[in-house]
C-alpha cells in the first residue's frame, strides 16, 4: 500500500532484490529508474556472460524509500512487466 493505493508490480525476470527491513515499514516514495549504478553492474553482468543486449537493456531499478527518513528499504532490479494502481 503507497498513498491508499496497493501497487502491483508484475516482472518478466528479477534480477536482484535488497531488503533492508522493508516490513512493516511506511513507504514515502516509490522511484523507478532507468539508470543507476547497480542497473549498470547486472547490465554489464548480462552482457559480459553472453546476455543479449535486449535483455541487458530491458532491465529497470525500483526504489522504496521509508517515510521517516527517507533511506532505501528496499531495492529490486527486474526485466520487463508492469505496474498497476488499485484503490
Amino acid at each position: 500500500m503507497w498513498n491508499d493505493e496497493i501497487l502491483e508490480f508484475s516482472f518478466l525476470n528479477c534480477w536482484q532484490v535488497i531488503n533492508r527491513k522493508a516490513i512493516d515499514t511506511d513507504i514515502e516514495d516509490v522511484i523507478i529508474l532507468d539508470l543507476s549504478n547497480e542497473l549498470m553492474k547486472i547490465k554489464n553482468e548480462i552482457l559480459s556472460t553472453g546476455g543479449s543486449m535486449e535483455e541487458a537493456y530491458n532491465l529497470f531499478h525500483i526504489i522504496f524509500l521509508s517515510s521517516w527518513d527517507e533511506k532505501v528499504v528496499l531495492s529490486i532490479v527486474a526485466e520487463g512487466g508492469s505496474i498497476c494502481k488499485r484503490v
